[in-house]
């Protein structure tokens, strides 16, 4: 091999594996600014995640490794009101055996024993129903989305809204990939 060749090979080897490292350093710096355009998510997250806030009664229950699929009921269950509630009883039903990784919980200002709650249809038959008196829950609902679902990892974490009238299929997508990646069983 004759020594120009052999330099512009060593030349080229270089450039080939250094390359990546200066783009890489240029983005972490700043210099490159790059954010992904397009997430794959259907519902909205919610930066910075915000630890759950709950009623004292409900911070006795063990809802540990569960996703949990929050819906702040209103006074009164109009006709979004029990599409909500419709949709995150089919998320969960179309989840299979995933299913018990994810747990309803409907949380109400008002008594438990006051008509809204206490009608049942499109209720997911294994939901909670917890009750808020203090409105600190639903306070930190409010100020992150307003009304529609919220999706709580199982560290407490709320992670994820999706607004009233949001279609189930979408909350069912993001629940399964996260369920997917999110592994919690001992291997």
């Amino acid at each position: 091999m004759s020594s120009p060749t052999a330099k512009a090979t060593l030349l080229g080897l270089g450039t080939l594996f250094l390359f990546p490292l200066v783009i890489a350093w240029l983005m972490y710096s700043g210099i490159i600014d790059y954010r992904p355009g397009k997430t794959n998510n259907r519902g909205t997250l919610v930066q910075p995640l915000v630890q759950a806030r709950w009623p004292e009664p409900f911070e006795q229950l063990a809802l540990e490794d569960v996703w949990i699929l929050l819906y702040a009921l209103p006074e009164e269950c109009n006709e979004a009101c029990l599409e909500d509630r419709t949709g995150i009883r089919q998320v969960r039903r179309a989840l299979g055996l995933d299913a018990d990784r994810v747990r309803a919980v409907y949380v109400t200002r008002v008594n438990l024993s006051h008509p809204s709650v206490q009608e049942k249809p499109g209720l997911d038959p294994g939901a909670l129903v917890v009750q808020d008196s203090s409105g600190m829950l639903s306070g930190q609902l409010a100020e992150i989305g307003g009304s529609g679902i919220f999706l709580i990892d199982p560290l407490g974490n709320i992670m994820m809204h999706y607004p009233s009238g949001s279609k189930p299929d979408g909350i069912r997508k993001d629940l399964e990939r996260l369920l997917k990646y999110g592994k919690t069983d001992p291997q």
